[in-house]
């Protein structure tokens, strides 16, 4: 095994012709769907959903507008003895959408259950890849896969109409997935991921209510988890949480107070700098040799400890890249003032280190790919608008509203009669909701005007939390 940077793949990936570098990450390093173009593409993960539980299935039905389907349903055996028009009708009202585009009359699925939630049908439309990206990087695939196939074919319809239509549906199998997955950076979420999707797609009323929520909240929390550990570069732990603070939506706070202090603030300053380490990724991973998997920083820092790559021969490989981008940028000059630091505990760590200011240094002075570099990171604050509420002078912070606080109460306790109140907090914290002891209080006070608080005496560890039906 060797390290060893190509300068021809790295010409072929950003494309430098005569010096004319395109920054294009997410060729050998895919880590997030986003872009440096349109971030209102990723404000919910609503619409991804549907193709999301088909690739849990592996198949997906092919769109059909309803004459189509109507069609389809007489060549299944379906006897339509008087007005075909009508029973066109029946179907149009009942299991599509019907909507104005751009002129033309748009159908779509209405989400009556799990093979009609809506989707997009396109193998390149934004909505597919989200959907590959939640499936990669959100608890076990295969677990996934389990659970949807199995709640799947446990909801047979009653209904007779639906059973019929059901059968008409034309299913694929083709290129369910895009050949390339993305890289699961943190696992903190795989193993609570799973026990949250079993119950909530096993739940009807969860589905109904909570699908899409479900999914934002989890796609968030991913992300700024990411965030965080990128962060901290090679010294970071995939299988810790870090402590990101949330406040109650109806709670007062100030600016000694966590949530401010290590909530929003924190992450959306770390945030903005995420296509410098996107770019950084892709680049440390333009190397002769494919690795078993793409390299991020904790990886190559583990290859060097572990005494599978040399320490020196990698810090100068990487170096090697920091100088040809350096040749390559000559509108930047202030990344020649970016020098390594001297603190690292590797020399590869220093090194990457020295890479990524290079890079963010250079997008922070550049005219005209700075505003590339902002749109990028846009994505990222368009994932928080539903987490986020603006304090005043505070500025905004990450905000647990009533449904979201019902939400994870209903998907910490689960099945449970009951469940101690600093077990349910621990709960949430698995999840990646940290509260301080004002915010907790208040969430507290909250659930006894719920009148779902039973004390067991005056002790705080024995206050219980029952389900909330």
């Amino acid at each position: 095994m060797e390290y060893k940077f190509s300068k021809a793949e790295f010409d072929d990936v950003f494309n430098n012709n005569k010096n004319n570098i395109r920054h294009r990450p997410g060729h050998r390093f895919l880590m997030f769907p986003f872009t440096t173009k349109d971030a209102d593409a990723l404000e919910s993960f609503t619409n991804c959903i549907g193709n999301y539980l088909c690739l849990g299935r592996g198949i997906k039905p092919q769109f059909q507008n309803p004459h189509e389907l109507v069609e389809r349903m007489k060549e299944k055996g379906l006897s339509i003895e008087k007005d075909e028009d009508t029973f066109e009708n029946i179907i149009e009202t009942f299991f599509y959408k019907k909507s104005i585009e751009d002129g033309e009359v748009v159908y779509k699925f209405k989400p009556i259950n799990l093979n009609f939630i809506e989707q997009n049908y396109s193998d390149e439309s934004t909505e597919k890849k989200n959907a590959n990206f939640a499936f990669d990087v959100l608890g076990d695939p295969e677990t996934i896969s389990k659970d949807i196939n199995e709640i799947t074919q446990s909801k047979q319809s009653f209904n007779a109409l639906e059973k019929c239509v059901e059968g008409a549906l034309k299913m694929s199998t083709s290129k369910i997935h895009q050949d390339k997955a993305y890289y699961k950076l943190t696992h903190v979420f795989d193993e609570v991921f799973n026990e949250d999707f079993n119950y909530v797609i096993h739940d009807q009323t969860c589905v109904e209510e909570y699908f899409s929520l479900f999914f934002d909240f989890y796609i968030f929390n991913y992300c700024s988890q990411s965030v965080l550990l990128l962060d901290r570069f090679t010294n970071g732990n995939r299988n810790q949480m870090i402590p990101l603070y949330y406040s109650i939506q109806w709670e007062k706070t100030n600016q000694n107070r966590k949530c401010y202090t290590n909530g929003w603030r924190s992450l959306e300053r770390k945030a903005g700098s995420l296509f410098a380490h996107a770019n950084a990724l892709e680049m440390l991973n333009q190397t002769e040799e494919i690795f078993e998997e793409p390299l991020d920083y904790i990886t190559l820092e583990h290859l060097v400890e572990t005494n599978q790559l040399d320490d020196q021969s990698v810090a100068l490989q990487i170096d090697e890249i920091t100088n040809y981008y350096r040749s390559l940028i000559s509108d930047v000059p202030q990344i020649l003032n970016v020098e390594k630091d001297n603190i690292s505990k590797t020399a590869t760590e220093a090194s990457i280190k020295w890479l990524y200011k290079t890079i963010r240094v250079q997008f922070e002075n550049s005219q005209h790919r700075g505003s590339r570099y902002n749109s990028y990171a846009k994505f990222f604050e368009k994932l928080a608008l539903g987490f986020l509420k603006n304090r005043g002078r505070s500025g905004r912070v990450l905000n647990i509203s009533e449904e979201l606080l019902i939400f994870l109460t209903k998907i910490c306790i689960k099945d449970k009669e009951q469940i101690r109140l600093v077990d349910l907090f621990s709960e949430f914290e698995r999840r990646g909701v940290f509260l301080d002891n004002s915010s907790k209080n208040a969430v507290s006070e909250y659930y006894e005007k719920l009148n779902v608080i039973e004390k067991k005496s005056d002790s705080g560890d024995a206050k219980y939390v029952r389900k909330i039906l």
